[in-house]
């Protein structure tokens, strides 16, 4: 995965994101297994995956069933979740800041 390819994200959303890509590769189908593989080995940027007309239907299949996940739990909760995983986010990159000193 390239480091540069995310400049303004900082280290613990890097390291979310290579542990999503991870068990994609692990767990997810063939799109999503080709996607995270090429993420992690560098053959592929996420700007490169989000261009792609070969990815298109996945990352539309994606995006709705987030939408349908939303609707199912409702706008407040789909919010608060959020905000707990960017909370999570920020523990972890506050962890990793202390860690490197």
């Amino acid at each position: 995965m390239n480091p540069n390819e995310m400049p303004d994200e900082n280290r613990a959303r890097q390291q979310v994101l290579r542990a999503v890509m991870r068990h994609l590769r692990e767990h997810g189908n063939s799109s999503w297994r080709e996607i995270a593989s090429g993420v992690l080995d560098g053959s592929l940027t996420l700007r490169d995956v989000a261009n792609s007309t070969a990815y298109q239907q996945q990352l539309n299949a994606a995006g709705q069933a987030l939408l349908a996940y939303r609707d199912e739990v409702g706008e407040a909760t789909f919010e608060e979740e959020g905000r707990r995983a960017k909370t999570v986010i920020e523990q972890l990159n506050e962890q990793s800041n202390s860690d490197q000193r």
